[in-house]
């Protein structure tokens, strides 16, 4: 386990777990998905890039008679390190936590797709006569699920939103392959 490792698993326990518990009641208190707020750049990101990578282009050619190339390009800096910042201190210091397979002692060898796949058959198939669950009983159980196995496996709680909602954003970002939010 390297520095990054510990950084990050530090970070999750002692600040990242009290940053979801301090907004974890304004999140569940609408109905509104607010990470679509950080999701809407994403969703046209491509647009988004093309646009600002124009303005800049136009600004650093054209300055106004008032101001600099150097000053643009401060103002270009500043205005990506603040989400960027953002992103870094909301979640983002997660990603160096230690790997999931090292924490649980997990070997990942090869891959059989028809191994896996007959065990997939036949789970389904075990399962076919179980009662269809509505969108909060599955939600519910997957909250608790994941509470189990964070407090079994890290040690601690990790309150969180428990309020699922859909972002205006999914259709679009499953189409451009980012997975389904």
């Amino acid at each position: 386990m390297g520095r990054l490792n510990k950084f990050g698993d530090w970070y999750h326990k002692n600040i990242y777990r009290h940053l979801t518990n301090a907004t974890r009641h304004l999140t569940d208190s609408t109905n509104f998905c607010l990470s679509d707020i950080a999701l809407a750049p994403f969703a046209h990101i491509q647009e988004f890039v093309i646009g600002v990578s124009a303005y800049i282009g136009y600004r650093f050619l054209y300055p106004p008679e008032d101001s600099s190339r150097t000053g643009l390009l401060y103002s270009v800096l500043v205005g990506i390190s603040i989400p960027v910042s953002a992103g870094l201190v909301s979640f983002g210091f997660n990603w160096f936590r230690t790997p999931l397979e090292k924490k649980l002692g997990l070997e990942l060898g090869g891959f059989d797709n028809d191994k896996e796949a007959r065990y997939l058959v036949r789970r389904l198939n075990d399962l076919v006569e179980s009662p269809r669950l509505i969108f909060d009983e599955a939600v519910e159980r997957t909250d608790s699920a994941i509470d189990d196995f964070v407090l079994r496996t890290e040690g601690y709680q990790v309150k969180h939103s428990k309020k699922a909602k859909k972002s205006l954003f999914s259709r679009r970002l499953s189409k451009r392959g980012s997975g389904e939010f």
